[in-house]
């Protein structure tokens, strides 16, 4: 019920003066995204079969060039420095989300390497989440047992869940995915789904000033730029 003096009655609201065609064309330009997104993800599923062992989906992580050549154990080393940093609190870690999870290969690790700590893992392509729980039935050998990994096919700027439900959340090479150069809106949704003092641990690739390269680093970094599969602006 409105007061009569109210400026928004039943009488006065029209549909018609809803309509914001700025917010229509961002989620126009969003669904659109993802539309792109998923058929890339779908077309390239089995190609990480070949990448990882364990199927991670994304870089590895060394501190000495003497692990260059290792890459399962880089790419390991890369999930355990993101969990690391997630559970460096005195908080009780009890659910942790993995936004944009691929595969599943994190929330496996983390599962093993934190028994006690309920991992769960989003991506909104339908065709990974399938093959992740897969990979969760049919387990690699010498895998320590954690809690099973719960998983979510959602678009993780916009999850159907209960605000402040996660004690931590982490997102490997996938925050790049989110819209505009700010990622407003992951971040938005990342801190409505975390507990008060919760943790959000990023890793990514980042480029904090491009003045300073040399030209040597300047040419690899257009390299990679020119090869990326998938625009992430």
């Amino acid at each position: 019920m409105h007061s009569p003096n109210s400026p928004v009655s039943e009488q006065n609201c029209d549909s018609s003066s809803l309509h914001d065609p700025v917010a229509e064309e961002y989620k126009q330009k969003k669904r659109q995204r993802l539309k792109r997104l998923i058929a890339y993800y779908n077309e390239s599923l089995l190609d990480y079969d070949d990448w990882s062992q364990q199927r991670h989906m994304h870089f590895g992580f060394s501190q000495s060039p003497k692990q260059w050549l290792r890459l399962e154990s880089m790419l390991n080393a890369m999930t355990d420095e993101v969990l690391r940093r997630l559970h460096s609190t005195q908080l009780p870690f009890q659910q942790v989300v993995d936004l944009g999870c691929g595969l599943g290969a994190s929330c496996r690790q983390g599962a093993s390497r934190y028994p006690e700590t309920q991992f769960h893992g989003v991506s909104i392509v339908p065709a990974q989440i399938e093959y992740a729980q897969r990979l969760q039935v049919n387990p690699q050998p010498n895998r320590r047992k954690g809690l099973p990994v719960r998983y979510l096919c959602a678009d993780y700027t916009a999850l159907p869940v209960e605000d402040a439900c996660f004690d931590g959340a982490y997102a490997i090479e996938s925050s790049c995915y989110a819209n505009g150069l700010s990622k407003l809106d992951f971040l938005e949704e990342a801190y409505r789904i975390l507990k008060p003092g919760g943790r959000l641990v990023v890793a990514d690739g980042f480029l904090k000033n491009a003045s300073t390269l040399g030209p040597r680093m300047q040419a690899m970094h257009q390299r990679v730029c020119q090869a990326w599969a998938f625009e992430t602006r």
